[in-house]
């Protein structure tokens, strides 16, 4: 029997269920693994206005790092 595939966001280091990958909840970009832990924020979740407009909750930071991780992989 084979060990069951462990994988890591790569945005957050969260461990990511394989059935999140299956069901569509987590998405793989080539060799990278964004987690269902960080599709609500990417998607724009219910705090994401706040912290935009506020400005405190680093939201930008995380898009940044989002729209790198696409063009690394696309890059790759």
């Amino acid at each position: 029997m084979e060990a069951p595939e462990v994988y890591f966001c790569d945005l957050c280091n969260a461990s990511i269920p394989e059935h999140d990958l299956v069901d569509g909840e987590a998405l793989r970009v080539k060799d990278k693994t964004i987690g269902a832990c960080c599709i609500a924020e990417i998607r724009g979740g219910a705090k994401a206005p706040d912290a935009v407009a506020t400005g405190g909750s680093g939201g930008g930071w995380f898009a940044a790092g989002l729209v790198s991780l696409v063009a690394v992989a696309g890059a790759t």
